[in-house]
């Protein structure tokens, strides 16, 4: 059995991210001493920059900010609501305190529902994701054309015969003890706070069983305002300090 657990603290605004260093023990060795708990800025410009191409404008940040948004809720809006969801008390989502939760939903999938959650994720819920690639807004971002995201559909179509196998192969070698997603929605209807939750028993060609067990939270705050953030001077480095501490291991 190996487990790992760790939180990768960030904050960014349009120009810069900080991503703090966090400390995993199944990474000692491979991270020198000196770097757990440091702040790294990366200038975001400068490394859209270095790659050629253009600084995403704070219309372009929001807009890919929407989008993901409009393809999660594509992508839920194709399950049905009685099958696969639930709605979640607060005081039972085993939420932080501090965060803002207007709503908390549940979404499930179960050995039971296995083999309608694939089909409808294959016919419904993809094509509806490439839909919202397509509104202007959004092929604007990835410089994608009409015939292109209508090409994207096509690939996605899947016989129903292959798709049938494939799943009833999937279910042969899956177990499902959970697998779930629950969303706590803020006020101003953005997914302010994620857990995933992933506990499957899997049984490959050769008979052999394995366990599969993860567990994700991503958590939020502060969407859309302005950033205000200090880190002490001595515990940021810069991206060409990093490399350099990186260059003796």
């Amino acid at each position: 059995d190996m487990e790992m657990k760790f939180s990768l603290p960030f904050t960014m605004d349009e120009n810069k991210m900080w991503v703090k260093i966090p400390n995993i023990p199944m990474l000692a060795g491979q991270i020198p001493d000196e770097l757990i708990g440091k702040t790294v800025e990366l200038d975001l410009k400068k490394l859209v920059e270095d790659s050629g191409q253009e600084m995403p404008s704070v219309k372009d940040l929001k807009a890919m900010q929407n989008l993901s948004n409009d393809m999660f809720k594509a992508f839920l809006g194709k399950f049905d609501e009685k099958t696969y969801f639930s709605t979640v008390e607060k005081k039972d989502a085993g939420l932080p305190e501090n965060v803002d939760a207007k709503q908390i939903v549940k979404f499930n999938v179960t050995n039971e529902n296995l083999e309608q959650f694939f089909t409808t994720f294959v016919k419904d819920a993809l094509p509806a994701m490439a839909d919202v690639l397509g509104k202007e807004e959004y092929s604007k971002l990835f410089k994608l054309e009409k015939d292109q995201v209508e090409k994207m559909k096509q690939e996605m179509k899947t016989d129903d015969s292959e798709l049938k196998k494939g799943i009833e192969e999937m279910k042969k070698s899956l177990k499902i003890n959970e697998l779930s997603v629950t969303t706590a929605i803020n006020k101003d209807q953005y997914p302010a706070y994620q857990v995933v939750v992933a506990n499957l028993d899997t049984t490959g060609d050769d008979g052999v069983k394995s366990k599969i067990a993860a567990r994700v939270t991503t958590e939020l705050s502060k969407i859309n305002e302005k950033v205000e953030f200090k880190p002490v001077p001595s515990d940021v480095l810069t991206m060409e300090q990093l490399q350099q501490m990186f260059g003796g291991y």
